[in-house]
C-alpha cells in the first residue's frame, strides 16, 4: 500500500470527535481514538476486521456475546440464586 493512500485512509479514521443531542442539548466535543465514519464505503469491511478476534477474546475471559450486524453484547450467566432472586424482585416490582 502507498504511502499516499496509507495516509488518506489514517486521515478518514483519525482525530475524528463525537458529539450528542439529547432534549435540544448539545454535549461537548469528545475526542475519539478511531472511528469509522457512518455510511463509509469500507465501514464493513473495516468493521468485520475490527471485531473478528471479538467473540474468541469474550469467551476467553469467561463471557458470553450475542452480535448482530453493527451491535455487540457482552453477558455474563447469573446462578440459579442469584435469578432466584431476580424473579422475586420482579414479583414485588412488576
Amino acid at each position: 500500500m502507498s504511502d499516499v493512500v496509507l495516509g488518506w485512509i489514517q486521515s478518514i479514521l483519525t482525530k475524528r470527535v463525537q458529539q450528542v443531542s439529547f432534549n435540544g442539548q448539545l454535549s461537548s466535543k469528545q475526542s475519539l481514538l478511531l472511528s469509522v465514519p457512518q455510511g463509509f464505503v469500507l465501514g464493513s469491511l473495516l468493521y468485520i476486521l475490527y471485531t473478528t478476534e471479538l467473540e474468541q477474546l469474550i469467551l476467553h475471559h469467561g463471557l458470553h456475546s450475542h452480535q448482530y450486524a453493527d451491535d455487540s453484547q457482552v453477558c455474563q450467566r447469573a446462578n440459579q440464586r442469584c435469578t432466584g432472586s431476580l424473579s422475586q424482585l420482579r414479583r414485588l416490582h412488576p
